[in-house]
């Protein structure tokens, strides 16, 4: 009963600085002044103290009213895990860009130290209005440079992965339909062969005429020596040999002179 008793006067006392952070002073110059400013972020800081020491059965109210509620109880506990709780808000800054404010401020939590950031949006009526909530967390080197190992191993993990998976999509595709590749592969291999058709055409046959040339040398030997014996069967007078000359012609038909 008290707990719940806490939690609901917790809830009444963010409500509460929420509310006094709209009305604190009104908002009529383009300009604000510095008396503005100062009781803006007196509010932003008082607000933030309270709702921030709220425990998660709290927040789970204040997040089902929606709006920058639900925007800061994310913000923070998203940023509490690895921050730890809340242990003081410093000074804090106000600056301001157009109709926007932002209320910046020093924050030490349990495991790091940080920053706070509640920006506000100046409205026609001239009232300032929450819109947005952060938590800018200063690492060490230590976090950074492992946060940014882990990513980079993600990273390349990823990389591979794909890789190994568009390897994988690149050999099923042969599987996919067999039909069409083997048709393609036929279509292909006929231009190949009309261009190797032509190839016998060129081989020369010269060569067995060269190589006949000694087998009608010696068939013209014997000839010519059956001539001289049947002239000497002729004419076998003492007074000796007739010369006949006999030479070869073209269409193989010899001649006496």
């Amino acid at each position: 009963m008290k707990k719940l008793k806490k939690r609901r006067t917790g809830l009444f006392l963010a409500l509460v600085c929420l509310m006094s952070l709209l009305v604190a002073v009104p908002v009529r110059a383009a300009v604000l002044s510095d008396e503005y400013k100062a009781s803006l972020g007196q509010s932003a800081q008082e607000y933030l103290q309270s709702t921030m020491a709220l425990d998660d059965s709290a927040y789970d109210e204040l997040r089902d009213a929606g709006g920058f509620y639900e925007v800061f109880v994310d913000g923070w506990r998203n940023a509490r895990e690895d921050t730890g709780e809340l242990v003081g808000i410093g000074e804090v800054t106000v600056t301001q860009e157009d109709d926007t404010v932002e209320c910046r401020m020093p924050a030490e939590f349990e495991n790091y130290s940080g920053e706070l950031v509640m920006t506000f949006e100046l409205d026609s009526a001239g009232s300032a209005n929450p819109r947005n909530f952060t938590v800018n967390v200063d690492y060490p080197l230590s976090k950074s440079l492992e946060e940014a190992g882990i990513n980079t191993a993600i990273g390349l993990i990823i990389v591979f992965v794909i890789l190994f998976f568009l390897s994988g999509v690149i050999y099923l595709i042969r599987y996919v339909n067999p039909d069409m590749r083997n048709k393609k592969a036929a279509q292909a291999a006929a231009p190949a062969e009309k261009k190797a058709a032509p190839a016998p055409a060129a081989v020369p046959a010269p060569a067995p005429a060269a190589a006949a040339a000694p087998e009608e040398d010696i068939e013209l030997a014997i000839v010519l020596a059956t001539a001289i014996a049947a002239a000497e069967a002729e004419q076998p007078s003492g007074d000796g040999y007739v010369v006949r000359s006999i030479r070869k012609i073209r269409n193989k038909n010899w001649k006496r002179v």
